[in-house]
């Protein structure tokens, strides 16, 4: 404790300490807003985009903190969803009806798993029509909704968040969208060209190149298609038995659009 020098600092003393080996991190991200990060700040007038960049990442360097202790209650998880979808939307910017811009934004992404990119949800704002969307689109109207009856003060019950089909939680998928969205603003695509398949030494590298690149992409969208399988579901996907994702269920009434709140 008299020791200076072996001080460790932590910002929160009662967790220990986690190191996490490069592995975990995700450098192609890591390395794109370290591009954009002196670009932002080392000039007097940045970038719009790169401003709602750096909005969005503090909005969410406060969603991303454990909401409470063991006292948590609705109020915590509800401000922290609340938080999420701000940053996600900061990304999208739109005077009415944000979740359009959003979905735009979300359907940029290169998808590796056909769960993720076939158009066979019913997402939040197609009430009256029969238009489809993605999984990751549905996933996002559904926080918005959650998070405009938490903040219109619409009534909420401790499953207001749980997906019915699988029982997962929706607050469980926050993060896992939210690089989603980020992938999409900042167009993270492998655009190196093709070598000609005859080198075989460059086609070789290239190929390995582009799986690295797409690796915590990967991770993501796996992570992601999670959110409608039950826990027997996914293991019986992992032995190779891989059923179809079920319909998620059909949404529920939002109450900010018929009092005309839709939009924060």
């Amino acid at each position: 404790m008299d020791e200076v020098g072996r001080l460790r600092g932590q910002s929160s003393p009662g967790i220990s300490p986690r190191h996490l080996d490069h592995f975990y991190i995700d450098q192609v991200l890591l390395e794109e807003l370290m591009v954009r990060w002196p670009r932002c700040c080392r000039t007097e007038k940045p970038e719009h985009d790169d401003v709602a960049l750096f909005r969005s990442l503090n909005m969410v360097n406060f969603a991303a903190l454990m909401p409470a202790g063991v006292e948590a209650t609705m109020y915590d998880v509800g401000r922290s969803v609340s938080l999420w979808v701000s940053a996600v939307e900061i990304l999208s910017p739109a005077k009415a009806s944000a979740f359009f811009k959003v979905y735009e934004n979300l359907k940029k992404v290169e998808y590796g798993l056909t769960d993720l990119k076939t158009p066979t949800y019913g997402a939040h704002g197609f009430k009256q029509t029969r238009t489809k969307e993605s999984l990751p689109c549905w996933i996002f109207g559904e926080l918005y909704k959650a998070r405009n009856d938490f903040l219109h003060r619409n009534p909420i019950d401790g499953e207001r968040l749980t997906v019915k089909p699988s029982r997962r939680s929706l607050f469980l998928y926050t993060g896992i969208l939210y690089r989603l969205a980020l992938t999409g603003f900042l167009d993270l695509r492998f655009k190196r060209p093709m070598p000609p398949s005859n080198d075989a030494e460059a086609f070789g590298a290239y190929i390995s190149d582009s799986m690295d690149y797409r690796s915590p992409q990967g991770d993501i969208e796996a992570a992601l298609s999670t959110i409608l399988c039950t826990e027997e579901e996914y293991r019986a996907r992992s032995r190779g038995t891989r059923p179809n994702l079920p319909a998620p269920p059909p949404p529920s009434t939002d109450l900010s659009e018929i009092d005309g709140q839709d939009d924060l």
